[in-house]
């Protein structure tokens, strides 16, 4: 029997099939793949399988796999059309639907989407409504009403509006969400690699320390916190603490898509919560993988009542590099999410939407960095 070669033929089908969906342009150039354990699940197949198609992509230079990153896509460029411009006479205007309190990701995302704007001649709006969070949506809903060419979807709380995003896409009007609520939503999207950041957080704090993590957070209620607790789990069970992830989750009872959690004056309150029931247990030592910033700034303050020192008995890592994570004592480890780039790129993706480039509702998945300091 002839000895079998380095890929097999289930790698060579999904190899082929991934090299088509780039030729499409479902993972424009520039942008990367989603992590190993995503296409695997979306596939079908063990992340071994996913590895070796990956290979022969990299063969045919349609990717490259980035250290510590992922795996960029290199070589669609020449077969994405270009997007086809309005004529001169009629000027492009995009508008961003802000359905929560301003913060400073929102305001970044945001500064993005004006950036791709300024530079490329379009008129921006804003549709926002910082007390009703259902409110833009009503307006979106009669987006003829409000002389825009396309949309921009940012993060928001309370229901999915599922309804409303299928109507315009009935209607063929441009849309793009950024972290899209439900992976069932058939629009493009700009999505970040939250699988990955939350699994290197952790494998951080494993290696360092070799002891199983606690997960601190709120109960997901959108696809961004299900896919970082899913990172959490997969670097679990990859450390061999697999039979130790549900004991060692502790959930606030609010869920992240809860218009209360949006609307909080002192957005700490819930990881301070949460973080009590975690302190309960008595451990001597602790390593905590935090959902958010916010989680791990809550955690801080109670360890502080009592007289627990982080980055010694408490090791902690974040996720979203706010401005206040590196001003926290000590300052903390965390995931850094290009929030700039995300909205930037967003306004890019809106553009091909709404001039034509686009012939799928593709995902765009940004990768994140781990950003050591003192905390862990």
């Amino acid at each position: 029997m002839p000895a079998r070669g380095p890929y097999n033929a289930k790698a060579v089908r999904i190899g082929r099939t991934l090299a088509e969906d780039l030729r499409r342009g479902r993972f424009p150039d520039g942008s990367y793949l989603p992590a190993e354990s995503v296409l695997a699940a979306e596939c079908g197949v063990a992340r071994a399988t996913i590895r070796r198609a990956l290979a022969l992509l990299e063969r045919q230079r349609l990717v490259t796999r980035v250290p510590h990153r992922g795996v960029l896509v290199t070589g669609t460029t020449a077969s994405a059309p270009p997007p086809r411009r309005r004529p001169a006479t009629t000027r492009t205007i995009i508008a961003a639907v802000a359905a929560s309190q301003p913060d400073e990701g929102l305001a970044l995302m945001q500064s993005g989407i004006q950036d791709y704007a300024r530079e490329h001649g379009f008129d921006f709006h804003l549709i926002a409504s910082a007390d009703d969070p259902d409110q833009p949506f009503v307006a979106l809903d009669h987006s003829e009403n409000l002389g825009i060419h396309g949309a921009i979807i940012l993060p928001y709380p309370g229901p999915d509006h599922e309804d409303v995003v299928e109507r315009l896409r009935a209607r063929n009007f441009p849309l793009v969400c950024v972290e899209r609520r439900a992976a069932a939503f058939q629009v493009p999207s700009v999505e970040v690699d939250n699988k990955t950041g939350m699994y290197r957080a952790v494998q951080h704090l494993l290696a360092t320390h070799r002891r199983p993590v606690w997960y601190l957070g709120m109960t997901p209620g959108h696809k961004t916190d299900s896919d970082r607790y899913e990172g959490y789990r997969r670097a679990m069970i990859d450390g061999g603490y697999g039979a130790q992830i549900a004991e060692r989750t502790v959930l606030h009872e609010w869920s992240t898509a809860d218009p209360r959690y949006w609307h909080v004056s002192d957005p700490w309150r819930q990881g301070y919560e949460v973080a009590q029931r975690l302190l309960a247990a008595g451990d001597q030592f602790w390593s905590v993988a935090c959902q958010k910033d916010y989680i791990a700034w809550g955690l801080y303050r109670a360890c502080a009542e009592r007289g627990l020192t982080i980055g010694h008995q408490v090791l902690v890592t974040g996720f979203d590099d706010l401005g206040f994570a590196a001003q926290l004592d000590p300052p903390l480890t965390t995931i850094r999410k290009p929030w700039r780039e995300t909205g930037y790129k967003a306004a890019w993706l809106l553009d091909r939407a709404i001039h034509g480039g686009l012939s799928a509702p593709i995902q765009v998945t940004l990768p994140v960095d781990l950003i050591v300091r003192s905390s862990s």
